[in-house]
């Protein structure tokens, strides 16, 4: 750290250095504070899903509410990036149809529709609409978000948020 003479240098250098004034350790433990804050609302988002209703046709397994993963931060460049992500392993769930496997974080998200007979169309199982449950969780952190964190949802390459 540089050693000032007055006031009028201290206030110079900070001017000229504020995005380093914090230190890497305190900008890591609140990225860190925050991205926790991020996957707790999802979490939320999902439980509240949950308990909107009990399914008759089959038998939850909980795994898409305990898919939810925090990736460790990484530097590129001069950012520092945080990613909330969905365990493989849990967050896959095969079709009752054709035995492809369906990724259920995104299939939650935005819904789904498949082509099937008139009659046989079943609510949640042929047609849903999806719960934005991720787009709600980000407007509620970025409506509460102090530090000016920017948060993009990305799916397949894409930016959906």
């Amino acid at each position: 750290m540089p050693e000032f003479r007055s006031l009028e240098e201290l206030a110079n250098y900070f001017n000229k250095n504020q995005q380093n004034v914090l230190s890497n350790q305190n900008t890591l433990v609140v990225l860190e504070e925050e991205t926790q804050k991020l996957a707790q609302y999802i979490e939320e988002e999902i439980q509240n899903y949950l308990s909107s209703y009990v399914p008759t046709v089959y038998e939850r397994t909980g795994n898409w509410l305990n898919s939810v993963k925090i990736s460790p931060i990484v530097q590129e460049g001069e950012y520092l990036t945080a990613i909330i992500t969905f365990d493989e392993r849990l967050a896959n769930h095969p079709s009752l149809f054709n035995g492809e496997e369906g990724y259920v974080p995104w299939l939650m998200e935005v819904g789904w529709h498949w082509s099937m007979d008139k009659p046989h169309r079943t609510y949640r199982l042929s047609d849903f609409e999806g719960i934005q449950y991720i787009r709600r969780a980000v407007e509620r952190f970025n409506s509460e978000n102090k530090y000016g964190i920017k948060v993009s949802v990305v799916h397949n390459g894409e930016i959906y948020i």
